[in-house]
């Protein structure tokens, strides 16, 4: 009969399995950033700023980024395309166990999901609709329906034309039939997007890459239905299906509303009074500790003659204490503003490389960076505390493992002791 743990192994493993999460939660920081305007000039730096700064810090492994909006409504960085993701994970497993119907009916559920919601596909969000219309094609194929399948991809190469079928998980006759959809996108007719906004600036997503700010006129796009999507820090996320025709111009206008909190918001933020090591002010700490932030990174931008002057200000949410401060200059009237907005970001922050996603109706940054260090402020981050160092937590971990074995052979040695007991009458 196999012996049974007493309670003070039980508690010891319950201790170690604590202490395992805990390690795992300290492994991942939650973040966000807000870059402040001090004047009509920098208005659109800022937001290019804000974005890059979004971007170089998402593809940190140790970090989950969240929008702004998430300072002004908690509720606002929560996942509304959970529902969407969960139906498609069960139609690739579906299709993975040729449950065809099931597959058709979770993955065509998955699509009208995303889509409902096109503010949502940014970035991540974008790639994961197209791979549930890549493999809702799939399954229609399978199904001998040629023509649904034909639709979902052409679907699928109209809001991205790059892509391209995994050959180690679809079959070549697949692969065949998508090729053959490739060139006829390919070959078939173009329009144009013309996207405005109010409040001006706002980022511009169009089937889920940043493309630049309003107004923008994007080209050269296949016609068919694409995902628009405009955001702005402080701004309620609009987005819409726009239908491209061929060799026409299609107007995409919005008037943005503001959050219910953005004009606190405005008043509370530091403005020139930001850096110089000063601490986090005790209203902002609030509510980046509502949102959940373990760090807060803030900014300025104000029009200094012909460049941009960019202060950037790191806070530790729990001690409202200053991590780091950077302050830099970018071109004010650079011909690749994001480029440029790309590579301050870049050199300024420590340990990130240069993210620029531009989409495929326009070229990829190039030319010189213009940026200035100021002064002797380009320092490293300062010392954490020893309790939120990874050493710290590493050893905590190893130190509850070794002590939940020993109690678990200690009390299998106890049970084996007392299972030679022999009682003599």
């Amino acid at each position: 009969m196999p012996a049974r743990a007493n309670p003070t192994a039980r508690f010891a493993l319950l201790l170690a399995l604590a202490f395992a999460g805990v390690v795992r939660a300290q492994d991942r920081r939650v973040l966000s950033a807000w870059i402040e305007p001090q004047d009509v000039f920098s208005r659109r730096a800022a937001s290019l700023v804000y974005w890059q700064l979004l971007a170089h810090l998402a593809s940190r492994p140790d970090t989950e980024v969240l929008d702004a909006a998430a300072l002004l409504d908690p509720e606002a960085a929560a996942d509304r395309l959970a529902p969407a993701r969960e139906k498609l994970a069960a139609g690739t497993a579906a299709y993975e166990n040729l449950e065809l119907e099931r597959a058709e009916r979770e993955l065509f559920g998955a699509v009208q999901a995303f889509e409902a919601d096109p503010a949502s596909l940014i970035g991540d969000a974008g790639r994961v609709h197209r791979t549930a219309l890549a493999y809702l094609g799939a399954v229609w194929l399978l199904m001998g329906d040629a023509d649904k399948a034909e639709d979902a991809f052409r679907r699928l190469l109209v809001i991205d034309p790059e892509h391209r079928l995994d050959e180690t998980i679809f079959p070549p006759a697949m692969l065949q039939v998508f090729s053959r959809m490739v060139r006829e996108v390919a070959d078939g007719p173009r329009g144009a997007l013309e996207i405005t906004a109010q409040p001006d600036p706002a980022l511009v997503f169009v089937d889920g890459r940043f493309l630049g700010l309003t107004p923008l006129r994007v080209e050269r796009l296949p016609a068919g239905d694409h995902l628009v999507a405009l955001r702005g820090p402080g701004l309620v996320p609009f987005g819409r299906q726009a239908s491209v025709g061929a060799a026409e111009d299609t107007a995409v206008a919005c008037r943005m509303k503001p959050l219910a909190q953005l004009a606190a918001w405005q008043r509370e933020f530091p403005g020139d009074r930001l850096g110089g090591g000063e601490p986090l002010p005790r209203s902002i700490q609030e509510r980046a500790r509502r949102a959940k932030l373990d760090r807060l990174l803030l900014g300025r931008t104000a029009r200094l003659g012909a460049e941009i002057s960019l202060v950037l200000v790191m806070y530790d949410v729990g001690s409202g204490r200053v991590l780091f401060e950077r302050t830099g200059r970018l071109p004010a009237d650079s011909a690749d503003p994001a480029g440029a907005a790309a590579r301050a970001v870049a050199d300024l922050l420590p340990g990130t490389d240069l993210v620029v996603d531009s989409g495929p109706s326009l070229p990829p940054p190039s030319g010189p960076t213009v940026l200035r260090l100021a002064g002797e402020e380009r320092f490293e981050e300062a010392a954490q505390p020893w309790y939120r160092r990874w050493w710290f937590w590493t050893a905590l971990g190893a130190g509850a493992a070794v002590t939940t074995l020993l109690a678990i052979l200690l009390a299998g040695s106890q049970d084996e002791a007392r299972s030679q007991i022999v009682i003599e009458f």
